[in-house]
């Protein structure tokens, strides 16, 4: 199986296994790729980069073909996520922001906004309707989609650089080498 991996140039890249080399190139973005996540069923890919957008790709048989494009953003995507059914797309912004789409819809439903820097993780929890957001800003905020209202944040020493939700935890990784682990 082919493996997708983030590029600085305005291509997205298809790496084989075995020596590395490039089974096909496929120009994707103006700017160069920050993010790249599949939907869990593996059907759809989504890149983001510095060109402020999020592009959805349908994999069939081998071949890759955009489907569409989600604007909304105005800097560049930091992050990607699929919510678990792969009927949303959420996205985290160097605009402090982080955006909510349906993938079949480029308008934005729902913007996270209140960080005070840029947002460089944001994850759907397993609870329906809530995402955790992490930023620059040194706080990790926990959102109600429904309501569109951060419902918890946590001041934390360092800037958050990932995240990763579980069934009633949610770990958050900062740039000061190290994890923190939160109730959800």
């Amino acid at each position: 199986m082919p493996l997708f991996w983030p590029s600085h140039s305005p291509m997205l890249t298809e790496h084989c296994h075995g020596n590395g080399s490039a089974c096909f190139l496929q120009e994707a973005h103006e700017q160069g790729i920050n993010a790249v996540r599949f939907s869990f069923s593996s059907d759809l890919l989504a890149t983001g980069g510095t060109d402020r957008i999020v592009k959805l790709w349908e994999l069939r048989a081998g071949s890759l073909t955009h489907r569409t494009t989600l604007d909304g953003s105005t800097e560049g995507i930091t992050c990607i996520e699929f919510d678990p059914m792969g009927q949303k797309v959420l996205a985290a912004s160097y605009d402090r922001s982080a955006l909510l789409w349906r993938v079949d819809d480029s308008v934005p439903k729902v913007a996270l906004t209140g960080h005070s820097r840029k947002v460089t993780a944001a994850k759907f929890t397993r609870v329906s309707n809530q995402v955790v957001t992490g930023s620059l800003d040194r706080t990790v905020r926990l959102w109600d989609l429904q309501r569109t209202a951060c419902v918890q944040q946590v001041e934390v020493v360092s800037s958050c650089s990932d995240l990763v939700c579980s069934e009633n935890i949610i770990i958050s990784g900062h740039f000061d080498c190290k994890i923190r682990v939160w109730d959800s």
